[in-house]
């Protein structure tokens, strides 16, 4: 999805990154189709006389500004995706790849506990051990 990741993040970015990747896809998606977008912002009017400070050029300004930061946020999220994405591997072990899994996927720790039968304190560990993991690598 996205290009190298040169980021690197702290264990606490990264349990952020973890908790809220799902929710970062889908703002993702909906950037890069709003950022798609050819908009018409104005069209300009010819008249005698002249126009104050709101005329088409701010609106035109405004706009190009809020597409920047949107980009700008983009390019965040779309690191911290390819953070994840190219340390994934690093997680060997198949439990911890599972709880990997339904965490990307937008499970919480209460949700994950009862799908895989197993005590919040449990996946609590396996969660740690991922985001060593994912950090260390």
């Amino acid at each position: 999805m996205a290009t190298l990741s040169k980021q690197s993040y702290s264990k606490y970015e990264t349990y952020n990154i973890l908790r809220d990747y799902n929710w970062i896809v889908k703002e993702a998606n909906r950037i890069k189709l709003e950022l798609n977008k050819v908009e018409s912002v104005g069209v300009a009017s010819y008249s005698s006389e002249p126009k104050g400070g709101n005329g088409v050029s701010d609106r035109i300004a405004g706009e190009v500004i809020r597409r920047e930061k949107k980009y700008k946020r983009l390019d965040a999220y779309l690191n911290k995706i390819a953070f994840i994405e190219q340390r994934a591997d690093n997680i060997v072990d198949d439990k911890e790849k599972v709880v990997l899994d339904c965490i990307l996927d937008g499970m919480g720790i209460n949700t994950i506990a009862v799908h895989l039968n197993m005590s919040r304190r449990m996946v609590h560990k396996l969660r740690d051990n991922i985001v060593d993991g994912l950090v260390e690598g």
